[in-house]
């Protein structure tokens, strides 16, 4: 009676048999089929993530801070400013529109803004130089290490510079809504009062003017372009269908 023996199958390195595919370690990539009779195609090593820090866009809490306390000294102090007699008035001019006096207040906050920030030593401002800096470092050490060992550090120093701006965005806001409210309460001039709102009397409702025109203002000149152009086309629309 016949026997049956069962054939035996070659095996490869790492016991694998042929046009079986081949796996590195740690999580590489999935090599090609090996061949009978070929060596093994050694599996190509997992590149290493970019990045292992979250892009952050969001100012930290030292920048709003900072940005809160510029606004409240302003807002307090162009609170005062309401109401004084050896201030001017602010009237608008005809064919002026009420909101002309916010844009050019804007524009010129803008402006001082940047002459103002160049002025700060950078480290009060964030250092975004050294941020820079060190992103181009980083970057050129990615370049130069062999297998790009270091990507991660220039992916890291990426995100630092990320965070800087936001930063100094939140910082440059609350230093534009300072100003731009104390020169609009000099000229006896706020938002409110200007799309016909009336409050009334009191520090409070003086304080929650000038807030207002100071987020106003802090947004920028095209923001407020934008705002200001909305409000004139709902306000000729509304004349149109009265007549």
């Amino acid at each position: 009676m016949a026997r049956w023996i069962p054939r035996q199958v070659p095996t490869l390195a790492g016991g694998q048999a042929p046009g079986s595919p081949t796996f590195g370690t740690g999580g590489g990539q999935l090599a090609q089929p090996a061949q009978p009779g070929q060596p093994v195609e050694p599996a190509q090593p997992a590149q290493a993530a970019a990045s292992d820090t979250k892009h952050n866009q969001q100012p930290s809490t030292e920048a709003c801070v900072i940005a809160l306390a510029l606004l409240v000294v302003g807002s307090v102090v162009a609170t005062l400013l309401l109401g004084t007699k050896w201030g001017p008035t602010y009237i608008p001019a005809a064919g002026i529109g009420a909101f002309a006096l916010f844009y050019v207040a804007a524009q010129a906050i803008e402006r001082l803004v940047e002459v103002l920030v160049g002025l700060i030593p950078a480290r009060w401002t964030f250092d975004k130089p050294a941020a820079l800096k060190s992103l181009d470092s980083a970057i050129v050490a990615a370049e130069n290490a062999p297998g790009g060992g270091t990507s991660k550090d220039a992916a890291n120093a990426k995100a630092n510079l990320e965070q800087v701006v936001a930063n100094r965005t939140m910082v440059t806001f609350g230093l534009a809504a300072a100003l731009g409210t104390v020169l609009c309460s000099y000229f006896e001039a706020n938002f409110l009062a200007a799309l016909g709102v009336k409050m009334g009397t009191g520090f409070g409702n003086e304080l929650l003017t000038v807030l207002v025109t100071a987020l106003v203002i802090g947004g920028g000149s095209k923001q407020l372009h934008d705002l200001i152009t909305k409000v004139s086309k709902s306000n000729a629309s509304a004349s149109a269908a009265g007549s």
